[in-house]
């Protein structure tokens, strides 16, 4: 039952910070959640596309998980519309 209160205390605010069409997908034990193209950590929503060089030609559009390491999964599209998976480990600070 704690738990249970633990996710909505996280996720309920999510609801307002990601668009209405995305949720959040993954939560790691520092607290950093992600979701869409995006990580939440400590009130803070970062757009995860700042992390890559534009020049690799892929936009990230969904994050699917974070280890405990802040390292992230998911799937970005590249120019022909494809869809490819993608690891990354942003630094943002």
């Amino acid at each position: 039952m704690i738990i249970a209160r633990l996710c909505l205390l996280v996720l309920l605010p999510l609801l307002t910070i990601f668009s209405k069409e995305s949720i959040a997908t993954g939560i790691n034990n520092l607290g950093e959640v992600v979701g869409a193209s995006s990580i939440w950590d400590k009130g803070t929503m970062t757009d995860l596309n700042a992390a890559i060089a534009p020049s690799n030609g892929m936009i990230l559009d969904q994050a699917t998980g974070i280890n405990n390491s802040g390292q992230i999964v998911g799937v970005g599209i590249i120019k022909n519309n494809d869809k490819h998976a993608f690891s990354i480990a942003p630094n943002f600070s």
